[in-house]
């Protein structure tokens, strides 16, 4: 999918072959008298989109003189993955730390002649960019702020607000605030409004009212991913305008298909549990992906550990 695309005839043959290795599954389980006991799950890792635009980005970090980070002898300024959606980290006090605000604030590249940089106005030069998050700089696993700009395509100002999330695994809460503008387009939607009161709110709440339109239940999974060590410094994202196949100093492809955590489209994927009687004959119209396990478990009998996410689909249904 990435190579070709989700409409490209090679795909499309690939999950016409999957859908045969089902029907062969499921038949043998009938023919060995399993499939009544037996629970089968699928579903899919992301969705996909194609972009309007390419751009080969190694010469703008090349101009202002940002070397690539080298693993080997650890020198370097930076390191970057981008398709449509850049991930960038940056050289803290060591290779070791996370830079603060302040440091990419004033970030000096170590390119023969490079002045500072602030690296948030820079990032906001890459073509096509309409949104950047970065982590403040005092956040623990049980508290802290994600910052979110955008940019205002008419008048060119930049939009502002926070994630504050509290808690943990099942218990993290969240709640998103503004400054001069709301970012996502939930002021739209009289139902997602609700939920912009300056209170914090669960994963299901922000699911059960985002999950029909872009940056689905994104309030809640942006801080989960700045939470892990190893995420970026700084985000971007293009929103699927552009690709630039860029991944550690190099574009290293022509793709135009990529995905994105704010689109609708790459966040969206089937879910089909079939096979035993016990599964009830049910749609649902969302559920999470950490909703697979703890719904299997219960199938079993079987109670998650108390960190899972999800929830059972049964308890939706019956």
């Amino acid at each position: 999918m990435h190579n070709k695309g989700f409409d490209h005839a090679d795909y499309i043959n690939e999950i016409i072959k999957c859908d045969k290795c089902i029907g062969d599954l499921t038949r043998d389980l009938e023919d060995l008298g399993y499939y009544k006991d037996t629970a089968i799950c699928i579903v899919s890792d992301h969705g996909n989109y194609k972009a309007q635009n390419l751009h080969d980005i190694e010469p703008f970090f090349q101009k202002l003189g940002l070397k690539q980070y080298i693993p080997k002898k650890k020198v370097g300024d930076f390191d970057a993955n981008m398709g449509s959606i850049g991930f960038f980290n940056f050289r803290g006090d060591t290779w070791n730390h996370h830079p603060t605000i302040h440091q990419m604030e004033n970030f000096k590249p170590s390119g023969t002649g490079a002045d500072k940089l602030n690296l948030f106005k820079i990032l906001w030069k890459v073509p096509g960019t309409k949104f950047m998050y970065y982590r403040d700089d005092k956040n623990t696993p049980d508290h802290g702020i994600i910052h979110i700009e955008s940019l205002n395509k008419k008048s060119g100002e930049i939009i502002k607000g926070t994630i504050e999330y509290q808690g943990h695994g099942k218990d993290q809460q969240t709640k998103y605030s503004f400054e001069n503008g709301e970012l996502f387009g939930y002021e739209k939607y009289e139902d997602i409004s609700k939920l912009l009161d300056n209170r914090f709110h669960s994963i299901d709440e922000w699911l059960a009212k985002t999950y029909k339109i872009d940056f689905p239940m994104f309030i809640d999974q942006l801080p989960r991913y700045f939470k892990n060590p190893r995420a970026c410094d700084i985000m971007i994202s293009t929103c699927g305008e552009y690709g630039f196949n860029y991944e550690h100093g190099k574009t290293v492809s022509n793709k135009y298909y990529s995905h994105d955590i704010a689109k609708k489209e790459s966040m969206t994927v089937p879910l089909i549990i079939g096979g035993t009687s016990e599964i009830p004959n049910s749609k649902l119209s969302y559920c999470k992906t950490t909703d697979v396990v703890p719904t299997l478990l219960d199938l079993l009998g079987i109670s998650p550990d108390s960190s899972v996410v999800g929830k059972s689909l049964l308890n939706r249904v019956f």
